[in-house]
């Protein structure tokens, strides 16, 4: 999903406007990510579809740089296995031709403790007043209540919950757990057996408990307290790259001098997971003013916010001279 997510962002900003480099430049990405390995291998997945590989494109190696182009290891089995012979072939002088190298991935501050209402106990400073504030966990309770209504005692027949109810982490985590399955195709044959669960309909309760918890349960605060908290370490990077790319822009940095410093990409990439990219959407939603409950979508797998700081004039003077899309 994320690679054809890089084919589509390389057709947009590298093919049709020309925004970035056709061929990989280190100067012009800075990556970040969320300690998670599931967030890490999505932005390298992302990063191969916007510099794909390809082969046939460059010269055959010479003899000589055939010797040096593959670990010593194989000395053993090359001339006998013909797989290496046809991708040392292949892969020519040019074995990643758009330049592509490994990036390095740099990592969110994870030592700020994420929040939820359930652990609101943590903020002591706003405890009371977000407890008053706050009648969205009694809604979120309703919400829990109607799934195990439709669906406890059929869970029940699989997860042997001795209850036969189950607390709405643990509905979050049985749904999380069948989205998983359920977009990569699994059978899940057992649990279906067990169950006798219409996935198609389950997929729809489970996707609309999934946006209800975010609204209700993370973010459900009157102020969007939690958002704001969640987020603040993403927003800090995002607008500090941005004012240091506007800068260049303004004064004009020798490009020499942009090139070499890595400090002002034009291309900013930051993978955290679905609570990240809600967290996110949230505050972006309380600041432009709009409903929670008819703007905010549950973010499904490789969900793309795009932010880009664009102007209609040939030369800027000021940061009021830009303006932001989405």
């Amino acid at each position: 999903m994320h690679y054809l997510l890089g084919l589509r962002n390389r057709k947009k900003y590298i093919e049709q406007e020309k925004f970035l480099s056709e061929k990989f430049e280190p100067h012009e990405i800075l990556i970040f990510t969320t300690n998670r390995n599931r967030t890490m291998i999505s932005c390298y997945s992302q990063l191969q579809g916007l510099y794909p590989q390809r082969v046939n494109l460059g010269e055959i190696l010479s003899m000589k740089q055939e010797e040096k182009a593959y670990p010593p290891v194989l000395d053993e089995i090359k001339g006998k296995d013909a797989d290496i012979e046809q991708a040392i072939n292949e892969l020519g002088n040019y074995s990643l031709p758009y330049s592509m190298m490994l990036a390095p991935a740099r990592m969110i501050n994870d030592n700020e403790v994420k929040m939820g209402l359930h652990s609101i106990g943590d903020c002591v400073e706003k405890t009371d007043k977000l407890k008053e504030n706050n009648e969205k966990i009694k809604e979120l309770q309703d919400e829990t209540d109607k799934f195990n209504e439709k669906y406890a005692e059929k869970l029940n027949n699989y997860y042997k919950n001795e209850k036969n109810k189950f607390t709405t982490k643990e509905v979050k985590k049985i749904c999380g757990d069948f989205f998983c399955d359920y977009t990569e195709n699994r059978e899940m044959k057992e649990f279906k057996d067990k169950t006798e669960i219409d996935f198609d309909i389950f997929y729809d309760d489970c996707l609309h408990f999934y946006k209800m918890y975010y609204i209700y349960y993370y973010y459900g605060d009157e102020e969007r307290l939690l958002a704001y908290v969640e987020s603040s370490k993403i927003m800090r990077e995002l607008l500090y790259y941005m004012k240091r790319r506007l800068d260049a822009d303004i004064t004009e940095i020798d490009e020499d001098a942009n090139i070499k410093d890595y400090s002002r990409p034009r291309y900013l990439m930051i993978s955290g997971h679905d609570s990240t990219v809600s967290a996110d959407l949230t505050l972006l939603i309380k600041v432009l003013g709009l409903d929670m409950n008819t703007s905010f979508y549950f973010p499904r797998f490789a969900s793309q916010l795009a932010l880009e700081v664009r102007t209609n004039l040939d030369k800027c003077k000021s940061y009021s001279d830009y303006y932001i899309v989405g």
